[in-house]
């Protein structure tokens, strides 16, 4: 368990921050830009790294854990597979498609605001930020205490809402300023940088050679060759590396996701070429690779 899981909220309550310093870890500083950006709008923010891409050069995201998980107390009640369905798939399928923010209502009657992260028109993460009392009316056949609990949500109006569009927006853009600066250098060779990045940001994409050579400006011939060059390595070596290293670490730190699921977000075509390929990588099947090694 790193340091930063062991702190790690649960529940209402957040741990308190070690003092801010100068040159502080990335996660540490991102996540008191979380804390600040919730205190100004008195909601709780989770995010969603669909494409797996906000990571460090070793491997680790830029953000706790607990922010991954959405913290709103009727979000905490009940947690079932519906929920997951409902945020990780559904949603984030329809940000993917919507590209702009919008209201969405949950099966528990609360609403939130999604908002989408596009980098280079590529969906690669999502915003939630919640919860209110929306303007739909609540199951009465729902347990007691999520209807107790959605009573006590506050209400947004149209002008809080749009309030929160507009700072979750630029918070948002921020975010990718900061994968930006994170991945700016890479390698001496400007080929190098730029097919590293270009291969980070597009790897849960359905996208191939041709892809990365019309993003050059070359022939599929000479892209193939400048990659062999730079790396070593051919093309469809590095987006499959890049791919299964994602799927593990989706494996590792993820505690509700299928392997079907991560499987897509990592950008395989199926769940049974994953696991394969998987298997063949780290000598392990992915679910019993996630049961011996994932923390807590």
């Amino acid at each position: 368990m790193s340091g930063f899981d062991a702190l790690d909220y649960g529940g209402a309550r957040k741990t308190e921050l070690p003092p801010e310093e100068a040159g502080e870890d990335l996660r540490w500083a991102v996540e008191r830009q979380f804390r600040d950006l919730e205190d100004f709008l008195d909601c709780y923010i989770c995010i969603h790294d669909v494409s797996g891409v906000f990571r460090r050069l070793d491997g680790e995201s830029i953000f706790l854990s607990s922010r991954t998980i959405h913290q709103a107390p009727i979000c905490r009640l009940l947690h079932t597979n519906a929920c997951i369905q409902h945020c990780s798939r559904v949603q984030n399928e329809r940000a993917r498609k919507e590209v702009v923010p919008y209201v969405h209502h949950c099966w528990k009657g609360a609403a939130e605001l999604i908002v989408p992260l596009i980098h280079e028109g590529t969906h690669v993460a999502t915003l939630f930020a919640g919860a209110s009392r929306g303007d739909k009316k609540i199951d009465k056949a729902l347990p007691k205490k999520i209807i107790k609990t959605h009573a006590a949500l506050p209400v947004w109006g149209e002008e809080k809402i749009a309030v929160m569009k507009r700072m979750l927006l630029a918070f948002a853009n921020h975010l990718m300023y900061q994968l930006e600066t994170m991945h700016s250098v890479r390698g001496v060779d400007d080929r190098q940088v730029f097919i590293q990045r270009w291969i980070h940001m597009h790897a849960h994409e359905k996208v191939g050679l041709g892809d990365l050579a019309e993003a050059l400006a070359l022939s599929p011939s000479r892209c193939s060759h400048v990659v062999q060059e730079c790396f070593g390595q051919c093309f469809r070596y590095l987006l499959h590396h890049e791919r299964l290293e994602r799927a593990r670490r989706m494996l590792l730190n993820s505690r509700g996701l299928a392997i079907s699921e991560i499987a897509n977000r990592a950008g395989f075509e199926d769940e049974r070429h994953f696991s394969r390929s998987f298997k063949k990588k780290f000598n392990d099947a992915p679910g019993r690779y996630r049961r011996r090694y994932q923390v807590g």
